[in-house]
C-alpha cells in the first residue's frame, strides 16, 4: 500500500496507485485504484463517482453496486455505510461524512416543497478555479449560492443533458463532471495535494460563517414553526419557487453576516413576519372541533358560510370593495386580450381594445373578479345552473357538521327538514350564520383576511403586467389560478 501520492503533475508518474484487492459480495474490483487522502472534504458525490469510475475503469452502475448506495439518493446514508466506505478507501471518516451528510443545507421550515421543481436543474454549476484543480464541491450546486466559498469566484454553468429516469440523470451528470475536469485539469483524475492547500477546507472562514448562519436559520425556523398548522394548500406560486424569493425568507429569519453577502448575489428584500397571538381557549377549541373536521375543512367552510351570510365580515367586505373597483375598471376597459369560451375550455385571444365589450369574451378585469368570487365569495354566481345547484347542495350538506360542532346557527327564515337539517330545495338564502362567539372566529377571520389581501396583490400585479403589454398566459397569477407550474 502506498502511503502518499507522488506528484500528480510529474510526467514520469505513469503507474496506477494500487491499494489492495477488495471483494464486495458478488461484485468485486480485483485492484482498487485509490490512495489515502484522495477524497477531498465537501466534494460532490458526482465528482467522487466520476474520479473513482475513471481510475478503476468501471461504470456508474458498478460504482453504485460496489459501495451499496444509489448516487443522488444518498442524503441519509447510515453511519455503518460511512464507516464501510472509510475503511474500504482508507479515508478519514470525517471527510467521507462531509460528502454524504452535507453540512450546508437550508430548511427554512416554511414549505420546502415549494422548491422541489428547481432542484432538478439542467445546468451543472462549478468554479473554474476549483475545476483547474480537479475539484468540484456540492456547495457549487447549491442554487442559492452565487460564488464559490473557497475562491470567491462567480460560479459558472455547463449544460447537462439529463434524461427522464433517475439512472440516466446520474449517468449524464457524472459524464458532465468527467468532461469538465478533463477540459480544465491536465492531471485529473489525480491531483497534487499542495494545489488545494490554499482552499483551506477545514478552516475556510466563509464556510465556517456559512455553516453557523445555517444553524441559526434552522433554529429560528424551528422556533417559528412550533405548533405549526397549515390552512393553505400545497400549490405554490411561481415566484415562491425562485431562490431570490427563498433567500428573502431566510434573511427574515436570520440576518446574513456581512462577509457572506457577496456569496449570495441578489438577495431580494427581507420579509416582515406578522405574528398574531390568541388565547388558550383557541387551542382548546381546535382540539374540540378536530373530532368534527380538520382545521383546513373548517377554514374552507367558514369562508363559505360568511360569504353566504348577511352578517358583516372583514374579508367579505374587502372582497366586495375590490370587485367594485374591478367592475369600474372593466366599464372603461381598453384591454387587448379577451378570454373566449370554446366548448368545455377557454383561451385568451387578441381583441381590438377599442371595441369592448366583445361577444363571448371576458376582459381580464371581469375574469379576475370572477376568480375572486370563486375563491372567497359565492362560486355558484359564476357557474352554470347545473354546477351552481351542485355547489349549493354540497354547501348545505356540509353545514350539518358545523351545526353539530356549534359553529353556526340557522336563520329564522331557513327551511329545515324534520331532522333539523337544512333542506336543499326550496331554501331561503341566507340560511345560516357563523357563531361569532366561537373562540375560532378571530383566528379564521384573520387568516381569511390575510389570504384575500395576498390574492388581491397578485391580481393587481397581473393586471398591471397586462396593461404593460404582457400576455395573460405568462402572468404569475394566471398560472396559480389555473394550477400551472
Amino acid at each position: 500500500m502506498r502511503k502518499s501520492l507522488p506528484n500528480a503533475y510529474s510526467d514520469s508518474y505513469k503507474s496506477k496507485t494500487r491499494i489492495r484487492s477488495v471483494r464486495h459480495g458478488q461484485n468485486y474490483i480485483t485492484t482498487l485504484n485509490w490512495w489515502p487522502g484522495a477524497l477531498r472534504p465537501y466534494e460532490s458525490i458526482y465528482s467522487f463517482a466520476a474520479r473513482f469510475c475513471r481510475l478503476n475503469e468501471i461504470s456508474i452502475k458498478r460504482f453504485e453496486s460496489f459501495f451499496g448506495f444509489r448516487v443522488g439518493e444518498e442524503d441519509h446514508l447510515e453511519d455503518m455505510k460511512i464507516q464501510h466506505i472509510s475503511v474500504t478507501l482508507n479515508e478519514d471518516a470525517r471527510t467521507v461524512r462531509s460528502i454524504f451528510h452535507t453540512l450546508i443545507g437550508v430548511h427554512d421550515g416554511l414549505g420546502n416543497h415549494r422548491l422541489q421543481s428547481l432542484y432538478r436543474q439542467y445546468n451543472f454549476r462549478y468554479c473554474s478555479q476549483c475545476a483547474q484543480l480537479g475539484y468540484h464541491s456540492y456547495l457549487h450546486d447549491l442554487p442559492w449560492l452565487e460564488r464559490c466559498p473557497f475562491h470567491l469566484h462567480k460560479l459558472e454553468h455547463r449544460f447537462c443533458r439529463r434524461g427522464i429516469s433517475s439512472s440516466s440523470i446520474v449517468t449524464s451528470t457524472v459524464d458532465t463532471v468527467t468532461d469538465l475536469m478533463l477540459s480544465h485539469c491536465r492531471s485529473w483524475p489525480r491531483w497534487g495535494e499542495g494545489d488545494l492547500i490554499a482552499a483551506k477546507f477545514p478552516d475556510n472562514p466563509h464556510l465556517r460563517l456559512l455553516s453557523d448562519w445555517i444553524v441559526n436559520v434552522n433554529a429560528a425556523a424551528q422556533q417559528q414553526m412550533t405548533g405549526y398548522l397549515s390552512l393553505g394548500h400545497e400549490w405554490t406560486e411561481p415566484e415562491e419557487r425562485s431562490y431570490k424569493h427563498f433567500m428573502s425568507r431566510l434573511r427574515s429569519l436570520e440576518a446574513v453576516p456581512t462577509p457572506l453577502e457577496h456569496l449570495f448575489g441578489s438577495n431580494g428584500s427581507t420579509w416582515n413576519l406578522v405574528t398574531f397571538r390568541y388565547s388558550e381557549s383557541v387551542k382548546d377549541e381546535l382540539t374540540r372541533t378536530s373530532q368534527y373536521a380538520s382545521l383546513r375543512t373548517l377554514f374552507r367552510l367558514y369562508k363559505s358560510v360568511c360569504a353566504h351570510s348577511d352578517q358583516p365580515c372583514a374579508f367579505v367586505t374587502r372582497l366586495r370593495t375590490v370587485q367594485a373597483e374591478l367592475q369600474e375598471a372593466c366599464a372603461r376597459c381598453r384591454c387587448g386580450w379577451g378570454l373566449q369560451e370554446a366548448g368545455w375550455s377557454s383561451h385568451w385571444v387578441k381583441v381590438n381594445p377599442l371595441d369592448w365589450p366583445h361577444w363571448g369574451c371576458k376582459c381580464p378585469y371581469e375574469f379576475a373578479s370572477e376568480e375572486l368570487e370563486r375563491g372567497w365569495g359565492c362560486p355558484e354566481r359564476t357557474q352554470s345552473t347545473r354546477q351552481a345547484w351542485r355547489t349549493e347542495f354540497h354547501f348545505i350538506d356540509e353545514t350539518g357538521l358545523l351545526s353539530d360542532a356549534g359553529l353556526i346557527g340557522y336563520t329564522p327564515n331557513a327551511v329545515l327538514l324534520p331532522n333539523g337539517r337544512l333542506a336543499v330545495a326550496p331554501q331561503v338564502w341566507p340560511c345560516c350564520n357563523w357563531n361569532e362567539e366561537s373562540p375560532l372566529t378571530r383566528l379564521l377571520s384573520d387568516a381569511a383576511e390575510c389570504e384575500i389581501n395576498m390574492a388581491v396583490r397578485r391580481i393587481y400585479t397581473w393586471l398591471e403586467a397586462i396593461d404593460g403589454g404582457a400576455p395573460p398566459l405568462r402572468s404569475r397569477y394566471y398560472n396559480r389560478m389555473c394550477g400551472g407550474p
